[in-house]
Parts: C-alpha cells; sequence; structure tokens
C-alpha cells in the first residue's frame, strides 16, 4: 500500500429534510473540546401533551442530570429542539424530558463523546512512512516504545468476553447504568471491563496463560456486549473502559510475560443501511436496541415492549466519516457466502474495493500502534475472498515487524467441518487456523460410539490422524468457544457420573498435543452451558440462542430466564481450587518443561491402554502417560523394553480418575479405573 487513500464522504440519500445536518448530533456524535456540541432534534409533539420539553444531560461518570438551555418550535405535530453547548473532555448521553409541575425524563437515550483523539477519519490518524524488506507503507505512530516479547513455542491462549469475564471498579451514573446494562436480561449488557480483567490477570497468570485473546473492544451499533456489530472502527467501547484502561491492561500483561491478542471483524459493520426504499439506500433510523424494550418475564421468552422512540427520526451513522457510503457495502442483492449481509443484517463490505481494502488495514495498523497488541484474530475469515486477506496480512505483517513486533501472531477463525474448506485461504499467510474441522470431527466422536477415543488418538498419534482429517502443525486447536455448547455439557449427556473423568482427558489432550492449546473462559471453573432455542412471539418462530454459553464469571444472581440463572457455578467465582483449574494449571506447567513435538505412544493391554512418553526439552526425563480409554477398570503387567524404573508424579492427586502404576525391571504393572490416568516420571 504505497499511500492512503483519501476519498470524499458521499451521503446517499439520508435525510428527508435539511434539519438534521451532519456537523449536528445525532448524525454527528463526536465533538472536540475546542467545538461547541450542536444538537438538532425533530419529534413527535404528542410525547410532551402534559407539558413543556426539557434536554438534559448526564455524564458518564458521574450521578447527575443537567438541564441544557434549548431553542423550542413547535411546527404542528412536530416539535424541534436546537440545543448547543460546551462539555469537558469524556463520554455523555442526553435526553429528553417533560416538565409539567414536576420534571420527567423519557426513557431514552443518545451517546456522545467529546474527545481530541477519537479519530473521526483517516485524516485524523497521524502517519508515517515505514520500511520493511525494501518496502515502503505508510502506518499510525505507535503511542509507545512497542513490546516485542515473543511468542512462546508452549503458547497456551485464554480467550474471553470482555463483558462477561470480570466487573473492576468504574462508578457509572445511574443514568447510563440502567439505559444501557441489562444484567437481568441474558441478550444485555452485564458490565464486564477491562480494569476488572486487568484485576484478574494475576489468577490468568496462576493458570498458566501465556497469551490472552479477548472479544472486538469496537463501539457496537446499539451498543451490543459481544464487540461483532461495529459502529466506529477506530473507538473504544465506552461501557468496557477508555483507552487508559485497556493500555493499562495490555501493559499489565506484558509486565507477567503475557502477550495480548484483539479479535478484529473485516467482513462488515452494523445493521444500518435500509436496502430497499424507494429512493435507494439509506442509512438507517436509529432505534433503541432490542434488549432495551425487552421485558423480562421469568415464565416464558423475553418480550419486545413497543414505545414510542423520541430520537426513531434520527439516522445511525457510523464512524470513520469515510464508512458513510452506501456503496462501499454489499446490499441485499448479493447472496453468495462471501458477498452477502451475514445473518441477512450486517453490511458487507466491498473488500474487493482498493479504498475498502485501506480503510480495514490502517484500522488494524491503528490498533497495533495505539494498544500495543501482540496480534490479531480475524473474525468471519470464510466470508471474504482470499485475495483481500493476502494483502492485509503481508501488510499488517510488515508494519507489525517495521515497528519492531516481529513475533506477530495472525489468526483465522474460518469456521467449517472439513479441511479441504481452508485450501483457498490458507495461501493468504496466516500464522494458523483456528481448528474447526478438527475440533468437529473430535467432538463427532462423542455421539458416534467411539466416545473419548478420538481425544486420546489426537494426543497420542498426531500423525495418523492427520492423515485423516488433515491438520497443519501451526494450528490452533479448542474444545468449545462462545458459539458452541460446552464440552463438560457434552460429556455429561455421553458419560454421566463418568462425565469428571472425561473432563480431564479432554483437557489432558488439547494441553498436552501439538498444536497450540486455547482455552475458552470459565471451562477453569467447570462451567457447563449449552446451545438451545425458544419460542419467540414476535417472530413467531423457533429462535436460536447461544446465552448459556456466555454466561457470566462474576454473581449475577438477576439473570433469571427461560431456562433458569444464566449461571449454575459448582465454586465460588474465580476459584483456584476447582479441579479443572488445578489440572489446567499443572499442565501448563508440563507443556512448558516437556517437547509435545516428541511425544511417542505404545498401546498395551490389547490396545485399550495408551501409554504416552514425553520427553523434556533437556532431555533430562520424560513424563508417561497411562490412560485407560475404556469404560472398565483395567489391571495387567506389561513389558515396557528401554524404561528400567519410574517415579510417581507428585501432581498425581489433581486426576480425579487416577489409579496405580510403576515400572520395576522393564515391567509396567498398573490398575486403572475408567477413563483412567496415572502419571509418572521416568528416565
Amino acid at each position: 500500500m504505497a499511500e492512503l487513500c483519501r476519498y470524499p464522504t458521499r451521503l446517499m440519500g439520508l435525510f428527508d429534510e435539511d434539519y438534521e445536518p451532519i456537523e449536528a448530533a445525532p448524525n454527528r456524535w463526536i465533538f472536540r473540546t475546542r467545538e461547541p456540541v450542536v444538537v438538532r432534534l425533530n419529534v413527535d409533539a404528542a410525547l410532551f401533551a402534559d407539558g413543556e420539553p426539557v434536554f438534559a444531560v448526564n455524564a458518564w461518570c458521574g450521578d447527575s442530570t443537567v438541564e441544557i438551555p434549548a431553542k423550542i418550535q413547535r411546527e404542528g405535530n412536530r416539535i424541534r429542539i436546537d440545543a448547543e453547548f460546551h462539555l469537558d473532555a469524556g463520554y455523555y448521553i442526553y435526553r429528553l424530558g417533560v416538565r409539567d409541575t414536576d420534571l420527567r425524563i423519557l426513557p431514552f437515550t443518545r451517546f456522545i463523546a467529546i474527545s481530541d483523539t477519537i479519530p473521526r477519519n483517516l485524516d485524523d490518524i497521524l502517519c508515517r512512512e515505514w520500511k520493511c524488506d525494501d518496502r515502503r507503507l505508510l502506518g499510525p505512530v505507535p503511542k509507545k516504545s512497542p513490546s516485542k516479547l515473543p511468542r512462546k513455542k508452549s503458547e497456551i491462549i485464554y480467550s474471553l468476553l470482555l463483558d462477561r469475564f470480570a466487573i473492576g471498579a468504574r462508578k457509572l451514573d445511574p443514568v447510563v447504568e440502567e439505559s444501557f446494562l441489562s444484567a437481568h436480561s441474558p441478550f444485555g449488557r452485564h458490565g464486564g471491563n477491562l480494569a476488572g480483567l486487568t484485576d484478574r490477570l494475576d489468577y490468568l497468570h496462576r493458570l498458566g496463560v501465556t497469551t490472552i485473546l479477548i472479544n472486538p473492544i469496537y463501539l457496537n451499533a446499539n451498543l451490543l456486549y459481544h464487540g461483532y456489530h461495529p459502529l466506529h472502527l477506530f473507538m473504544l467501547d465506552p461501557l468496557i473502559g477508555e483507552a487508559a484502561d485497556l493500555r493499562a491492561f495490555v501493559d499489565g500483561a506484558h509486565a507477567l510475560g503475557i502477550r495480548v491478542l484483539i479479535d478484529v471483524v473485516c467482513n462488515h459493520l452494523g445493521d444500518m443501511i435500509d436496502w430497499q426504499t424507494e429512493e435507494g439506500p439509506k442509512f438507517k433510523f436509529y432505534t433503541q436496541s432490542d434488549e432495551d424494550h425487552l421485558v423480562r418475564k421469568d415464565w416464558g421468552p423475553p418480550v419486545i415492549q413497543q414505545r414510542e422512540d423520541p430520537f426513531s427520526t434520527a439516522t445511525l451513522l457510523p464512524y470513520p466519516e469515510e464508512a458513510r457510503q452506501a456503496d462501499l457495502f454489499h446490499g441485499d442483492s448479493f447472496q453468495d457466502p462471501i458477498r452477502c449481509r451475514l445473518f441477512g443484517l450486517l453490511e458487507d463490505w466491498k473488500t474487493e474495493q482498493q479504498e475498502v481494502q485501506n480503510l480495514l488495514i490502517t484500522h488494524i495498523k491503528y490498533l497495533i500502534a495505539e494498544f500495543d497488541f501482540d496480534g490479531i484474530r480475524y473474525d468471519a475469515v470464510k466470508h471474504v475472498e482470499p485475495d483481500y486477506w493476502k494483502e492485509c496480512i503481508r501488510e499488517v505483517e510488515l508494519f507489525a515487524r517495521a515497528i519492531g513486533k516481529a513475533d506477530f501472531e495472525q489468526i483465522a477463525e474460518h469456521a467449517v467441518t472439513k479441511e479441504e474448506e481452508l485450501r483457498d485461504w490458507r495461501t493468504a499467510g496466516f500464522s494458523g487456523m483456528l481448528q474447526f474441522p478438527l475440533n468437529e470431527y473430535l467432538r463427532s466422536g462423542l455421539e458416534s460410539g467411539e466416545g473419548i477415543c478420538r481425544f486420546i488418538d489426537y494426543l497420542s498419534g498426531f500423525e495418523g490422524l492427520n492423515k485423516q482429517v488433515g491438520v497443519s502443525s501451526g494450528d490452533y486447536l479448542f474444545l468449545d468457544n462462545q458459539d458452541q455448547t460446552r464440552i463438560l455439557h457434552a460429556l455429561r449427556e455421553q458419560f454421566g457420573t463418568l462425565a469428571p473423568a472425561a473432563m480431564q482427558l479432554c483437557l489432558t489432550a488439547l494441553m498436552l498435543g501439538r498444536l497450540t492449546p486455547v482455552i475458552y473462559y470459565g471451562t477453569e471453573q467447570e462451567f457447563k452451558g449449552s446451545l438451545g432455542s425458544y419460542w419467540d412471539p414476535v417472530s413467531n418462530s423457533v429462535v436460536a440462542h447461544d446465552c448459556y454459553v456466555r454466561e457470566d464469571m462474576f454473581p449475577n444472581p438477576e439473570c433469571i430466564w427461560l431456562f433458569g440463572e444464566l449461571n449454575h457455578p459448582s465454586y465460588s467465582p474465580y476459584s483456584e481450587e476447582t479441579p479443572s483449574y488445578r489440572l489446567i494449571a499443572w499442565l501448563a506447567q508440563a507443556r512448558q518443561k516437556y517437547d509435545v513435538e516428541a511425544s511417542s505412544c505404545l498401546e498395551v493391554a490389547a490396545q485399550q491402554v495408551v501409554c504416552i512418553t514425553i520427553p523434556a526439552h533437556d532431555l533430562s526425563a520424560s513424563l508417561f502417560l497411562l490412560i485407560n480409554r475404556t469404560l472398565c477398570t483395567l489391571e495387567d503387567k506389561v513389558s515396557v523394553p528401554g524404561i528400567s524404573s519410574s517415579e510417581p508424579d507428585l501432581s498425581a492427586d489433581l486426576f480425579r480418575s487416577a489409579g496405580e502404576a510403576s515400572i520395576v525391571d522393564e515391567v509396567l504393572t498398573f490398575s486403572l479405573p475408567p477413563l483412567g490416568v496415572e502419571v509418572l516420571h521416568v528416565r
């Protein structure tokens, strides 16, 4: 990319009248400290039948409502409201109220940010020319000297959702909390933030995590909690924190030797364009999110309460300003997997266009330079053509190396079930793929009658499995994620009382297998939620949901829904004494000490017991694992040539189904319960 492409904003059919100019809120919702905040509204007069309109502002963090003088004009059945004022840097919401004998504030809000640092367009980003491999490229200037923390060969990634992981100290205005937090709703914001994650870094460090992967941090359309419906590519979601909070988290992680990866979205923006108007595409009128209208009913699904929204005639415009062009997106006439509105509602970028490529790649460079991330997970890779990824991966790699981050990771989330479906995208140059095909193969074995055997085969026979499934050694393996039923739930359905033993085998396979392990948050706390569906009376149809696989790590007794509490914790929050936490921590240490790529396997007792030997990196000793792959207790004596003696591992009590085993004079004697594991040290 020789230079950043600058191009004019082409607002296509945005307004029915000229009363809502682009320079005023709600269409402009980022202002500089030197600028007056200008708000222009045109609302239904019926909302104010009981009194006079009042315009009010609340600071994001505070505890007061401030009335702002405004010019009010009644014109027939409409009321025009003009306000112009100054605010200090920070986040705010503005609202309308009705004054009769007292002041009654209407339950609708709009958001504005006062900032001199949040980019409104590409020209706001300070860039310079960089050089790498004799190639010149433009990129943002890093906020500080970038971290050069290397990627560990024995990397262990921990993936989490910020809104559901931890709540740190941060006082929000009660009006902001009421407007945007919905702790009672499984679909709503629950209050997790960056300060909470920073407070829990030691918890993750003791677990053995070397890398933390966080969900997208973009401000989302309707302030959705998960981050995957971007509204502003260059702005942090204020409900999870401010830029200083994100930098504090990244710096705190780096101080512990933990790398930080960020999930980014290059496929789409949030739902904001109406493609079916007679005049052509228009940016949609603003409406409150469904979550804000949900009325909880403990006996059934949430019901949408229809209410008149005074801001429903205001358009919802994205940032940066260059994105305010409907012709940069594929409309709803495109139906192929690459050029379509994902889920039928998300605005699909025309990534085949150079100006779109420049914009998206610049936003990735900005995140790296501004917050010192060590890698990227790319969402929805299969919905963007491979040619875009080749340019993106190369450009981002060069930029990262140019600023001193030579070990930058770029991971593809390509959710397919067969390896051949990854083939065209593997040529793009990703560090590796999240192994959805292998995950599908392993988990489908639970229902096919093979039980846990495929997980044991992965741990013990990588080469044979590679021929059957097709796996690249640089890929990443996970047991579950935010879009899947949790593995412990599946194991409980298949193994009943033996589920704890099956769980420890799955964790052992994940942590000591050859691919980089990715742990989904809550696994160590033995969360066991599942995907599901419910009858939605609004759409009059069955609707799938993922609520119970996105549980809160923190207590949230308010969230009681159709199928009971969102959380069913068996242990106190963030307990480090759960069997899975203790086992993962031990396995993490073992992965650091032993060379999992040099493991070897021996099957004994009519191939019902698997013996896996993993040498230490310094070759001083080996880890010797005995695994009973059956649902029966097994006892035997077998010859193990070349291994004269053994020592019991001091951490063997971590395996809840451990048996007994020893090696004397090259003879292995063992007694293993169903799905049992015994750990020895051999020299």
